[in-house]
């Protein structure tokens, strides 16, 4: 099966012509640390940390986006395949994946209690997040405009800071009012919120141009 390969140092992105399909996947490199009293993590529990971070990222991103694509100028076989195969609309998944050394993404994955404060962040520049074992749970999120909203998942919306993507919630956002996106305090992605996988795919496959999805 023939694959189109963009390596980046935030993630790959697979265009699978075979198939008509893109597959976006990260390597994440895990630093397992423990806030005092607390016992030392258990293999169980850092697969259980693992699995469930990499659930909620499928489920609220894969299944979702289909990206227009049309033939540009000069296509090729190849291009021409891919516009047919997926009748102009390519379907993406997402998918991190644990690895024993270093990835696109070290990540400092902390057991903490309920009720702990510390929040989990994303540093794009030097490719680091930091992730607590108690923010796992869905929790009510509010932002700077004063609405709250349940259900908040906090992993799905760290991965989209590894898209490059700004927090939403906070005053001077252009996006604080649009409360159901993922980037906010809500669990919607939006078109701009895969900026940089449509820019990477421009570039990655010549006679195919990809575009933003009108709505998601």
């Amino acid at each position: 099966m023939k694959h189109v390969v963009s390596s980046q140092p935030w993630g790959v992105v697979d265009i699978v012509m075979g198939e008509g399909r893109i597959f976006f996947q990260q390597d994440w490199y895990y630093d397992w640390q423990v806030r005092t009293p607390m016992a030392d993590w258990t293999i169980a529990e850092k697969r259980h940390m693992h699995n469930t971070v990499d659930r909620q990222i499928w489920a609220s991103w894969s299944n979702h986006i289909k990206i227009p694509v049309a033939l540009g100028s000069s296509p090729d076989a190849r291009a021409r395949d891919l516009v047919t195969r997926t009748k102009g609309n390519i379907p993406i998944n997402f998918d991190i994946r644990w690895v024993l050394k270093p990835g696109h993404w070290f990540v400092t994955a902390i057991k903490s209690r309920p009720g702990d404060t510390d929040h989990n962040t994303v540093d794009f520049d030097h490719r680091k997040i930091v992730l607590h074992s108690y923010k796992l749970k869905p929790y009510t999120a509010g932002n700077d405009a004063g609405a709250s909203r349940s259900g908040f998942l906090s992993p799905p919306h760290e991965f989209g800071h590894t898209l490059k993507d700004d927090d939403e919630y906070q005053t001077g956002s252009p996006n604080l009012s649009d409360t159901d996106s993922i980037m906010n305090i809500g669990r919607r992605i939006r078109p701009r919120h895969i900026q940089l996988i449509v820019d990477t795919l421009n570039k990655v496959l010549p006679g195919c141009v990809f575009s933003l999805p009108a709505t998601i």
